[in-house]
């Protein structure tokens, strides 16, 4: 999306110009990509395109793109309201954990099974102390 930031332009009888949230013009690049614009789920703020695609492994796949600017607040009012910011930290340990140590434990036994994933933890908490 390079280059795309969809403004509505406000003159004044002055001379002055302010930028205005985006408006809910859809920004012709986007469609010129084949993407559809969603008025329905689309906000003043926040603009929101759809495509489907073939895919191998369904039939068709949707894709979608929400389209806003820096300044709008409405995706931090979100992550506060569904815990997205801790939930993120807890999905980036273990996909630290799954790239260092891949998928599955070696052991078979329960039991091995718990004293591996405590091992490989504490393994995961000094490479965080020490790198911190």
């Amino acid at each position: 999306m390079v280059g795309i930031r969809p403004v509505a332009i406000k003159r004044e009888r002055n001379g002055n110009s302010t930028e205005l949230p985006i408006s809910l013009n859809p920004p012709k690049q986007l469609q010129d990509l084949g993407y559809e614009f969603c008025p329905t789920f689309s906000t003043p703020n926040r603009l929101y395109f759809n495509i489907y695609l073939p895919d191998p492994e369904e039939e068709k796949r949707r894709y979608h793109i929400h389209l806003t600017y820096p300044e709008n607040n409405e995706r931090s009012i979100w992550a506060k309201m569904v815990g997205y910011n801790r939930r993120v930290v807890a999905e980036s340990m273990i996909a630290r954990w799954k790239k260092l140590y891949g998928g599955e434990l070696r052991s078979r036994c329960a039991e091995r099974c718990k004293k591996e994933v405590k091992l490989k933890a504490m393994i995961i908490n000094a490479m965080i102390d020490h790198a911190a």
